[in-house]
């Protein structure tokens, strides 16, 4: 199966001016963000190693989406 890279825009496509925002306002948001970048990119790479190393990139890039959602989903509420 295949990675089909995506940017945090493209996961969350309803919410970039909410995500413009915060990647210039919030300094947690940032940091998830680029380890959101680091791990897409990196599991993208990945297809073609190990199953486990994969496997392992893709639960971590799914916390991050949960950490980056929940991130947005505060920020509207405010």
């Amino acid at each position: 199966m295949s990675h089909i890279s995506q940017n945090i825009h493209d996961a969350f496509p309803g919410d970039a001016e909410t995500i413009t925002r915060l990647k210039a306002e919030n300094a947690h948001f940032q940091k998830l963000a680029a380890q959101f970048e680091a791990i897409d990119h990196e599991t993208a790479g990945a297809e073609t190693g190990s199953d486990a190393r994969s496997e392992e990139l893709k639960k971590r890039r799914l916390v991050l989406l949960d950490e980056i959602a929940a991130v947005i989903s505060d920020a509207k509420a405010v």
